[in-house]
């Protein structure tokens, strides 16, 4: 799914219709999605905040690999090693 994703906003970025118009129409979709599974005061600029790294991560994973990406989370916080397995944590930095 998420390569559709990256797939559509990167034409978007590139101007190509329709993924112009499409491409911000989905990411206001993930965060729909995203507020209603966060907590506080400003839970749109939270989401915003999660999509901007989930995106990102994602993106290494797809074009580094898995070590790369995870190596990214753990120096973000967002993941930490744990018993041989990675652990997220459920808020990020």
């Amino acid at each position: 799914m998420f390569r559709v994703f990256f797939e559509c906003t990167g034409l978007a970025s590139a101007g190509l219709a329709p993924y112009a118009t499409l491409a911000p129409r989905l990411v206001d979709s993930w965060l729909s999605w995203l507020e209603p599974h966060l907590a506080g005061a400003d839970v749109r600029n939270d989401a915003l905040r999660a999509l901007s790294v989930l995106d990102g991560l994602l993106l290494l994973r797809h074009t580094s690999g898995a070590g790369t990406a995870d190596a990214a989370a753990r120096a973000l916080g967002v993941i930490r090693q744990g018993r041989g397995q990675a652990d997220l944590r459920l808020s990020l930095p």
